[in-house]
């Protein structure tokens, strides 16, 4: 049985569905996750995504997640070595 993933997880989805499937928005990804679900849309169906034209929109909307989650980990680093800057700071001055 798979574990849930408790992290984000960016879903890229066809906006047309093949018929007979179940319209889950999730394509079944919500299952197994307990953090967010980023959702999107891309146009095309499942195997066109990865074909021009269609493929420029998926290449595009990755870029924009892949900026955005390296923003939101870049204030993480830095303050992370702001502590340790600091904690290196207090140990010196508490050696004098």
């Amino acid at each position: 049985m798979p574990q849930v993933y408790p992290g984000k997880l960016t879903l890229f989805r066809a906006e047309h569905q093949p018929l007979g499937i179940y319209p889950d928005p999730t394509l079944g990804w919500g299952d197994f996750i307990s953090g967010e679900l980023e959702i999107h849309e891309v146009p095309g169906h499942h195997g066109s995504i990865v074909a021009e034209p269609y493929v420029r929109k998926l290449a595009d909307e990755l870029s924009i997640c892949i900026e955005k989650a390296q923003l939101m980990e870049k204030p993480a680093v830095e303050n992370s070595q702001i502590a340790k800057s600091e904690q290196s700071e207090l140990v010196t001055s508490s050696n004098l």
